[in-house]
This record gives C-alpha cells, sequence and structure tokens, in this order.
C-alpha cells in the first residue's frame, strides 16, 4: 500500500471525510477494510493529541464512568422534569432566507439562550434592524458577492460572551 495525500477546501469537508472514514471498516467485503485516513497534524497538534488520549486511557483504567468530561461538575445537572444540562440551550436551523420568517423565528427564540442561523441570505441591503430581536445580541455574517449563504448568531443578552 502507498500513502496518498488529499487536500480539501473547506473545514467542514475535512470533517465529513474524517467522519464517514469510520465507516469504511464495515465494508469489508468490499476491500476498504484496509483503507487508513488520518488528519495530517502538526508536531505540536500531535503531542497536543498524545497527551489528551493517554489521559483518557488513564481515566478509564481507574473505572471513570464519563473520562472525557471529568473536569466539569455541572454536566450531569438536571432540571425539576429530570433533563439533563440545565445550563446553556441552544438552537440552530437553516433559515433559507430568514427576512420573510422573522415572526416566527422571534416565537421560536423563546426559551432559548444561543441561536444560530445559517442560509439567512442576508445581503448589505439589510438593516441590522430588520434581523434585531429583543433580549439577544445579534452577530451576523453575509455572504458577499454571491446570492445564499450567511450567519447569524444571537446570545441572549444576559449570557457573558468572551
Amino acid at each position: 500500500m502507498r500513502p496518498i495525500k488529499l487536500t480539501v477546501a473547506s473545514e467542514e469537508q475535512k470533517d465529513k471525510i474524517l467522519r464517514l472514514a469510520k465507516n469504511l471498516k464495515s465494508k469489508r467485503d468490499q476491500g476498504y477494510d484496509r483503507v487508513f485516513i488520518y488528519q495530517d497534524l502538526t508536531l505540536t497538534q500531535r503531542a497536543v493529541r498524545q497527551k489528551l488520549v493517554q489521559e483518557l486511557k488513564e481515566r478509564k483504567s481507574k473505572g471513570e464512568q464519563k473520562p472525557y468530561n471529568s473536569e466539569r461538575k455541572d454536566c450531569d445537572a438536571k432540571d425539576e422534569r429530570g433533563h439533563g444540562d440545565v445550563k446553556l440551550k441552544c438552537f440552530y436551523t437553516n433559515a433559507c432566507i430568514v427576512l420573510g420568517k422573522m415572526h416566527e423565528l422571534r416565537e421560536r427564540m423563546q426559551g432559548y439562550d444561543i441561536v444560530g442561523i445559517v442560509e439567512t441570505w442576508a445581503n448589505g441591503e439589510i438593516w441590522d434592524a430588520e434581523l434585531s430581536i429583543d433580549g439577544f445580541n445579534m452577530f451576523r455574517l453575509d455572504r458577499v458577492g454571491n446570492a445564499g449563504g450567511g450567519l447569524l448568531i444571537y446570545t441572549r443578552t444576559h449570557q457573558e460572551m468572551r
């Protein structure tokens, strides 16, 4: 076997390839069980990864039930109905042109702390005031030059942003 180097255009493509690579081992009858895909890391990234993997192995060997998040004490918090992690509520959606859907968006956002919206199709002709929502800070990124795209992030005004 000989290695090949594949360069992808975006982080999203890289993440998708690495995610799907895990499915190759199940395709033994097609010969894919001998294909290995690894992310190319810098020496510093490799050292950090090796340290984290070693730490995870040590935690597992000590019998920790959730070794991947044992530093956080709030991960298993429950609300009065027994639902998990009540610290932060997030909502994400693909709007496919948000401007005509602002009324619905305002209704659906109630009860959430962070809201992410992709495919807003917003552009420089749309004012921030048209997209703003009371009680939320707005972070906006429009696609420039082409139709489509765009991103809106809303955070409750009481959330501390760093």
